[in-house]
C-alpha cells in the first residue's frame, strides 16, 4: 500500500510508514521543527557567504585606481551585500543560542 503522506510503498500489513503515518488511525506525522543542526548550518552558510563576498569586495577595492574606478564601486557593492549576508547569519546564530538557553 502507498502512504498518502510521503508516497512511499509499504507492505500490505504495515501499520506505520517510515515517515510516521499511521495507516490504522489514518493520521500523518506531526510537522517537525527545524533541527538545531540545520539551523546552525543555515547560519554558518550565511556567515561564510558574507565573509567571502566582503573579502572579495575588499580585494577589488584594493586594485581600483583612477582608470578602474568601476572595480572600487563593484568591491563596495560586494562588501555591502556581504555585510547583509553576515548579519543574516549572525541573527540566526543569536536565535540558536536563545533557544539553547531557554
Amino acid at each position: 500500500m502507498r502512504c498518502p503522506s510521503c508516497k512511499l510503498h509499504n507492505p500490505p500489513r504495515a501499520q506505520l510508514c517510515d515517515c510516521g503515518y499511521d495507516f490504522k488511525k489514518q493520521v500523518g506525522p506531526a510537522p517537525s521543527e527545524p533541527t538545531q543542526r540545520s539551523s546552525l548550518a543555515y547560519a554558518v552558510t550565511w556567515l561564510g557567504v558574507g565573509g567571502g563576498l566582503g573579502t572579495y569586495g575588499d580585494a577589488l577595492m584594493a586594485q581600483a585606481g583612477p582608470c578602474t574606478i568601476h572595480l572600487g564601486f563593484g568591491g563596495l557593492a560586494l562588501m555591502a551585500v556581504g555585510g547583509v549576508a553576515a548579519v543574516i547569519g549572525a541573527v540566526h546564530v543569536v536565535g540558536i543560542v536563545r533557544r539553547a538557553l531557554a
